[in-house]
C-alpha cells in the first residue's frame, strides 16, 4: 500500500490509491462553514486553510445539515458549531485532522435559528445569543467539547441579541456587537468565565455599534473585524481590539480590505483571519493580532460567503 505521501511498495501497484485514507492535517487549522450564497441558498459545506500560510480555501468535508448563522467553536482537536433554521435544536461535530462530514454531537438547551455565536477554550465551549424564532435571545449555552452530549445552561448575556460575535483566552469568553442594531445592544461588550457558570458581566462597548461576527484572539487581545449598521455607510470594514483580562472599551485597530457585512473571523494565537460578508464574499483578510494597522489579502474561498458564515480554528487564543 502507498504510505501518506504516495510512494507504492512495488508489490502492491496494483491497489488504487484512492481508496487509501487523506493523510491528517497538521498545523494550525482553520475552518470555514456553510453560510448564505448569492442566491440566498444555505450551504453545509466546509473548507479549510493553514492560517499560518497565505493561500486558498480547501474542501474539507460537509455539516450534517446546511446552517446559517450557527454558532461555532473550537478545541485542538474537534470543531462544535449548532444553530440555524434547518436544524434549530441539534449540534455537530467533527476533527479538525480529519477530512470528512461532520456528525451529531448533542441538542441545544433552545431552538436557535441562527445569528448566534460560540467561543471556548481547549475544554468547554460556549453558545450564546441568537435568534429563537419569536425574537432574539440571550441565553448561554455550554458543552464539554470532548464529550459528545447535550449542552447545559451556563448563564445569560447582559441583554438579549443576536448576530454577535465570540472570542476567548482560557479563561474568558468575550461577546461583542448584535442585533437589535440601537447604541446600547450593538455596541455592548460582554464577557464570562469560561470554567464557571453565571450570567455574563458588563466589558465596555465597540468603537462603532454594529451587529458583527467576525472575531478572533491571541492569548491576551481578541479583535472585532467588519459589520453591519442600519445607518450610512451600512457595511463597515472597521476593526476594534481589547485586552482579554481587562475590561474597556474597545480601540481602533485599523481596516479590513473591504468592508465585510455578517462575515465571520477565526484566528490562531498570532493571526486573526475575516471572510465572507456581502462585498467580499469569496476573500480573505489576515492581520497580525499583536500589532496593529490595516488588513492584507489572505487568499479564496471556493463557496460564495454572503452572509452568515461560521468558523473555527484549532489554535485560537483559548488553546
Amino acid at each position: 500500500m502507498p504510505n501518506y505521501q504516495g510512494v507504492w511498495n512495488i508489490s502492491t501497484q496494483y491497489q488504487n490509491r484512492d481508496g487509501w485514507p487523506n493523510a491528517p492535517l497538521t498545523g494550525d487549522i482553520g475552518l470555514t462553514f456553510a453560510g448564505t450564497g448569492g442566491s440566498f441558498t444555505n450551504y453545509q459545506g466546509i473548507e479549510y486553510v493553514i492560517i499560518s500560510t497565505l493561500g486558498n480555501g480547501t474542501d474539507f468535508g460537509a455539516l450534517d445539515v446546511p446552517r446559517e448563522g450557527a454558532g461555532a467553536f473550537g478545541s485542538s482537536t474537534r470543531y462544535v458549531m449548532g444553530g440555524n433554521s434547518a436544524d434549530p435544536t441539534t449540534t455537530c461535530f467533527g476533527t479538525f485532522s480529519t477530512l470528512g462530514n461532520a456528525t451529531e454531537f448533542g441538542q441545544l438547551t433552545e431552538r436557535l435559528y441562527g445569528a448566534c455565536t460560540g467561543a471556548s477554550n481547549s475544554t468547554r465551549g460556549v453558545i450564546a445569543g441568537g435568534n429563537i424564532g419569536s425574537g432574539h435571545t440571550n441565553t448561554i449555552a455550554y458543552c464539554t467539547i470532548a464529550t459528545a452530549a447535550n449542552f447545559a445552561d451556563f448563564g445569560d448575556l447582559t441583554e438579549a441579541r443576536a448576530t454577535l460575535a465570540g472570542l476567548a483566552n482560557t479563561t474568558r469568553a468575550v461577546f461583542g456587537g448584535g442585533d437589535p442594531p440601537s447604541a446600547s445592544t450593538s455596541s455592548r461588550i460582554d464577557y464570562i468565565t469560561i470554567s464557571s457558570t453565571g450570567s455574563a458581566s458588563t466589558f465596555g462597548n465597540l468603537t462603532t455599534a454594529r451587529q458583527v461576527r467576525g472575531a478572533g484572539s491571541s492569548s491576551t487581545r481578541g479583535v472585532f473585524m467588519g459589520g453591519y449598521t442600519n445607518n450610512p455607510p451600512y457595511n463597515l470594514n472597521n476593526i476594534d481590539y481589547i485586552t482579554i483580562a481587562s475590561t474597556g472599551n474597545s480601540t481602533d485597530f485599523g481596516d479590513l480590505t473591504v468592508a465585510r457585512r455578517i462575515g465571520n473571523g477565526m484566528s490562531s494565537a498570532t493571526r486573526a483571519i475575516a471572510f465572507g460578508g456581502s462585498a467580499g464574499a469569496q476573500s480573505m483578510d489576515y492581520i497580525t493580532i499583536a500589532t496593529t494597522g490595516n488588513a492584507s489579502s489572505f487568499g479564496t474561498l471556493t463557496s460564495y460567503y454572503s452572509d452568515g458564515a461560521s468558523a473555527a480554528s484549532n489554535c485560537h487564543g483559548g488553546i
